[in-house]
């Protein structure tokens, strides 16, 4: 009855896109019909003009199923909604002839179509027929050839930051990959208890000793604590980003039969980052033994293809792309990307995989070979335990510095988010308490020259005590009000009645949690900072651009908390929260905003996050060489002046955006 449904709605849908299509015209093979609970997959032949071409067609209505909540329906609408825009790319299929317009390592498509904001998508791609490659104990070394080569040409393809890179569709993910910590830190709290239980279950089935030794390096545990930094570095850009299949495995990849050649199917989680994320899932997923004991030399056939395809593209960025991206740097990536992936095995797959399993799952195809065989499983958590443990050892042997300056960026993120919150909830409390002009003017209104409200004083109050109380005398704590003596004490009665609330500190655990949060592997301190570790300072703002606080929402997006972190003088790391603009950067003056966090270090770059949710971070882009003749200038709104408009006048810009607050113009640029 299934296999009736099909032909009936699969000769709907097409009568409605190619008009001259009856039901007669098409047979469907209902032996490779596949069904799942919010789509079905079905081969069928098209009969034209007496020629009969073979096609899939696959169907998706995600309104079929129950979620388990709102983030889960989303994720998979989004999957489904980038598939579909990916197909709608490739090359367009001859009706007739069967023949795409240009031959590649993807399937021609006769059409692809849903809404990005929809709940149904259909996509009706060339049948590449039954033969697929090696599977059985993961692919064999000339099937690795084939796919690794493939998967080189299409990241070529799609190589980023050249004069001809191709448009992304909005439908990408920013990040590409279904198992990116953006989408999975839900995982993180499993991660030690699927160890743990993990060693149990091989206890006795270790021969090699591989399992135990990952107990020994404490996997599990550093998995969860890096995990955040493993992510950021392999988000990192540095001129070698493509675009990634995000599921690149042995069932997503097949030998066509007319051609002989290889093609990869399913584009359900394309989107950007390092040609290392292909690669290392593939290894981990798909890769025979014969195939992971020569590891290194498939990298390299990689590599090579690789370059060579970047380089027939012609242009000389392409050739200097190929140049930069060395064998070295791609060894490098994948690394961390291998370590990273074991971060999501360990919390979303391994909590429940026993010696048993394993044998249930030997043949099951579509699963990764972690799950179907004791070697590739334990040799994908030995080789994970041994890089991770010498990068932490490795970095554990520099100056002390360093992991100070981690820990202390980590808790000020978490502070800078806090402090938004006071700074949210005062703004709809309707009253910003006294509002003292630091100027020594007349006090009282929102023409106060320097302003300062219960906001800056609750949130300096919060900031200096709870790293003081972390972090004691190892390091240095300035707050603007304290310095300018403009700091009362909490619970103290304002002249107009009103009493600054006494914020509850924050806890313990949630202060040593954040303290996890950057590691030294990622955040490097300048070589002239070093020689004076004693000094470490926090430099605290508490509400920077309060001017424009106390005159309203109009101008809130101004407002910032600023922190800013120095060794020896030099700064080293800072962050900027914008308590009022959301995380693609627009202004919001809904109390329930989370607000913006800018934050970064040297050598780390710029990472932008929502309020309270690290695991969301987005690199900031590094900014393109200005155009002297387009100039957008930031300047002050609030302090305007003769010397300044004289310099505005000497650049001459193209736009002058006039805006409050150093964070905020910080913040625009």
């Amino acid at each position: 009855s299934m296999a009736e449904c099909s032909v009936g709605f699969v000769a709907e849908i097409l009568a409605s896109k190619l008009q001259t299509v009856d039901a007669k015209d098409i047979t469907v093979d209902a032996s490779r019909l596949i069904t799942q609970a919010n789509a079905f997959v079905v081969p069928f032949r098209l009969r034209r003009n007496e020629e009969a071409t073979s096609f899939v067609f696959k169907h998706v209505d995600i309104s079929k199923v129950k979620y388990r909540d709102a983030e889960h329906r989303e994720r998979t609408r989004r999957s489904y909604a980038c598939e579909c825009a990916f197909y709608a790319l490739c090359p367009r299929v001859d009706e007739i002839t069967g023949c795409a317009e240009t031959p590649g390592d993807v399937p021609g498509v006769l059409f692809a179509e849903g809404e990005s904001s929809g709940d149904t998508f259909t996509i009706v791609a060339q049948d590449l027929g039954k033969s697929t490659p090696s599977r059985s104990l993961g692919m064999n070394a000339v099937d690795a050839t084939d796919a690794l080569e493939m998967l080189a040409r299409f990241h070529a393809k799609w190589w980023r930051g050249l004069p001809d890179s191709p448009p992304l569709p909005p439908e990408f993910w920013p990040l590409g990959g279904y198992w990116t910590l953006d989408k999975r830190a839900a995982d993180l709290d499993r991660i030690e208890s699927h160890f743990e239980a993990l060693c149990e279950a091989f206890r006795d089935d270790d021969p090699d000793g591989l399992v135990a030794a990952c107990r020994i390096g404490e996997l599990g545990r550093n998995l969860r604590r890096y995990a955040h930094a493993l992510h950021r570095l392999t988000t990192s850009s540095d001129s070698s980003e493509t675009v990634v299949h995000g599921d690149f495995k042995a069932a997503n990849i097949i030998r066509d039969v007319a051609s002989g050649g290889m093609k990869m199917i399913d584009f359900q989680w394309v989107g950007l980052g390092s040609p290392a994320r292909d690669l290392a899932y593939y290894f981990c997923t798909s890769a025979s033994e014969e195939v992971l004991v020569e590891k290194e030399r498939f990298i390299k056939v990689y590599h090579d293809e690789l370059t060579k395809a970047l380089r027939a593209r012609g242009s000389p960025e392409a050739v200097a792309a190929a140049d930069a991206f060395t064998l070295d740097k791609l060894e490098s990536h994948f690394v961390l990307h291998h370590i990273d992936y074991t971060r999501f095995t360990m919390g979303a797959m391994w909590g429940t995989v026993t010696p048993a399993t394993l044998q249930q799952n030997a043949n099951a195809h579509n699963q990764g070979m972690h799950k179907r065989s004791r070697w590739h499983l334990q040799r994908q958590m030995a080789d994970a335990n041994v890089t991770l443990t010498s990068y932490i050892e490795f970095h554990s042997k520099r100056a002390s510095t360093p992991s100070l300056v981690s820990e202390v960026l980590g808790v000020c993120v978490a502070l800078a988010d806090e402090a938004g919150d006071i700074v949210r909830s005062v703004a709809a409390g309707g009253s910003l308490g006294q509002v003292k002009d630091k100027s020594g003017k007349q006090a009282g209104d929102n023409k106060a020259i320097d302003p300062q409200t219960q906001a800056d004083r609750r949130a300096e109050r919060l900031i200096v005590a709870t790293l003081r109380s972390k972090f004691g005398d190892r390091v240095k704590v300035l707050g603007e009000e304290a310095l300018e003596g403009a700091l009362t004490e909490a619970g103290s009665v304002n002249a107009d009645g009103t009493i600054d609330e006494d914020d509850e500190a924050i806890s313990v655990e949630v202060v040593n949690e954040a303290a996890e949060l950057v590691k030294p592997i990622e955040l490097h301190v300048p070589p002239s900072a070093e020689a004076k570790s004693d000094d470490v300072c926090v430099w605290v703002d508490p509400l920077d651009g309060t001017r424009e606080y106390v005159e309203g929402p109009d101008h809130w997006s101004g407002v910032t908390v600023l922190m800013g972190i120095s060794v020896g003088g030099v700064p080293v790391a800072g962050v900027i929260h914008q308590p009022f603009v959301d995380h693609d950067g627009r202004p919001s003056s809904d109390p329930t905003c989370r607000g913006r966090t800018l934050w970064g270090g040297y050598n780390m770059g710029v990472w932008s996050s929502p309020g309270r949710d690290v695991s969301l971070a987005r690199r900031v882009p590094r900014l393109p060489v200005a155009d002297p003749a387009s100039l957008r200038v930031a300047t002050t709104r609030s302090h305007p002046g003769p010397a300044i408009e004289r310099v505005i006048d000497l650049l001459a810009p193209a736009e002058v955006v006039r805006a409050g607050g150093a964070g905020g113009k910080v913040a625009l640029i």
